[in-house]
């Protein structure tokens, strides 16, 4: 049988890929009934637990609301949350947790109408319950409580670029392994060069920090001073939560520090140091503390962990993606014009 396109012209032949997909295509069916229940058992709402507080609708809701963090057509997934490494199941535990604090928080509440009795000609009545839950048809209930469940997400961030460093070093010495049986070249680079790289990487990030650190030495008006500690106050320097705890300023005058900058520096830095001092001569050891989340900015937008107004500008533009998200997915597009930067 001849392919045409009807009017007798040839048509070119398929490949064979493309024939195998036609005849050969694998079809995944999911039933939507039986993802509900699953959600059900998940959460544990009243349609299996009838003691639970919490109901299933509502708790769908959050369930799509989660999966925006692992990314979508519009918004991308966290760095440290991939499907492929159990991101859900760390969402959901984190949701969990934070869940049982929403009962009686009181950040967000629904008005309940109770029907009156005919018999007793009593009319309806207006009733505020609160509702325990991140979303509500499609808005975001409370900034409380999603700074709170992010809070607990982004706790796991180290533990996660740890185990992930040692899989990836361990999976690329398989394929080196398996290359070298095979008597093949490996596309896969050697350890030294990796750990030269890495190293390179490092000695970036320490020179951009020591260049930040000055910022406290310079000479300039005691009022600019002053502005700059009232901005760090309410800024956390952006560092992996192992380099650099939060540092909280005191009010006393006498107590300010005018090196501040200075002194988050000289902690990053001596987190960085290569063991025996120096980094020239020093190879890359998987236990030595890295700045994964600082790094990251730096490497990818060339933020310095200090520069508050633009990774609050990132982090504003991003939660305008979830509310955006949100608008489109429960009332429609809000705009034609948004897109994440």
């Amino acid at each position: 049988e001849e392919d045409g396109d009807g009017n007798g012209n040839q048509q070119p032949p398929l490949n064979a890929a493309i024939q195998s997909y036609i005849h050969n295509a694998n079809y995944e069916l999911l039933h939507l009934s039986v993802l509900r229940d699953y959600l059900a058992l998940e959460f544990e709402t009243k349609e299996f637990y009838p003691e639970s507080k919490f109901q299933l609708e509502p708790t769908i809701d959050d369930f799509v609301f989660m999966t925006f963090f692992v990314g979508n057509d519009f918004l991308p997934h966290m760095p440290a949350l991939d499907i492929g490494d159990e991101a859900f199941d760390l969402l959901f535990f984190a949701y969990k947790k934070n869940r049982g604090k929403w009962i009686h928080d009181g950040r967000y509440k629904r008005n309940l109408t109770i029907k009156g009795n005919k018999n007793d000609g009593s009319g309806e009545q207006q009733m505020e319950i609160n509702h325990p839950y991140l979303t509500d048809s499609g808005t975001i209930t409370s900034g409380d409580r999603l700074e709170s469940f992010l809070a607990d997400v982004g706790s796991y961030e180290d533990p996660y670029y740890d185990n992930k460093r040692i899989s990836m070093t361990e999976d690329n010495e398989r394929m080196r392994n398996a290359d070298k049986k095979a008597g093949r070249e490996s596309l896969i680079p050697s350890k030294e060069l990796l750990d030269q790289v890495e190293m390179a990487g490092r000695e970036l990030y320490r020179d951009m920090l020591l260049k930040n650190s000055l910022i406290g030495e310079r000479d300039g008006p005691e009022d600019d001073v002053e502005d700059e500690l009232d901005e760090m106050e309410t800024f956390k320097p952006v560092t992996s939560t192992r380099t650099a705890p939060r540092v909280k300023l005191s009010t006393d005058e006498n107590a300010v520090e005018a090196g501040l900058i200075k002194k988050l520096g000289g902690i990053l830095r001596g987190s960085l140091s290569a063991k025996e001092g120096g980094v020239s001569n020093a190879t890359f050891d998987d236990n030595d503390l890295i700045d994964v989340k600082g790094r990251y900015y730096y490497d990818k937008f060339r933020f310095t962990p200090f520069d508050s107004e633009k990774h609050l500008a990132l982090r504003k533009a991003y939660i305008q993606g979830l509310v955006w998200n949100l608008e489109y997915y429960y009332k429609g597009c809000v705009s034609w014009e948004w897109f994440y930067p």
